[in-house]
């Protein structure tokens, strides 16, 4: 289990901005609401009968994973990558302030 509380209350050493994480959001192009319904989900989608059945039973492949009118935007946050360090269970993670634009490092490790 990641520490992740750890992770997101640190802040830029330098301005003090706040660490944030990435954001994924998936977005249908068939649909023009920007809070769709699942009913008007449904009226549009050309998978309704898969994308019923996975909404309901939770089960299966999400059959908006490999559609072609699925948009996933990933927006990443002040992440840049991860760093191995000698200790074990930990790493350090490296950040890019959105505000000032300095590189740093946060030490980061499991509870296991």
């Amino acid at each position: 289990m990641i520490n992740e509380q750890n992770t997101l209350a640190e802040k830029c050493p330098k301005c003090g901005a706040p660490t944030q994480r990435s954001v994924i959001t998936e977005e249908c192009l068939l649909i023009n609401e920007a809070q769709p319904s699942i009913e008007s989900i449904l009226t549009t989608c050309i998978k309704a009968n898969d994308f019923q059945e996975f909404q309901s039973t939770g089960e299966g492949i999400d059959p908006c994973e490999n559609c072609q009118h699925n948009q996933i935007t990933d927006l990443p946050g002040t992440f840049l990558s991860m760093e191995d360090v000698p200790t074990e269970n930990s790493w350090r993670e490296i950040h890019l302030c959105p505000a000032c634009q300095t590189t740093y490092s946060i030490l980061t490790s499991s509870n296991n």
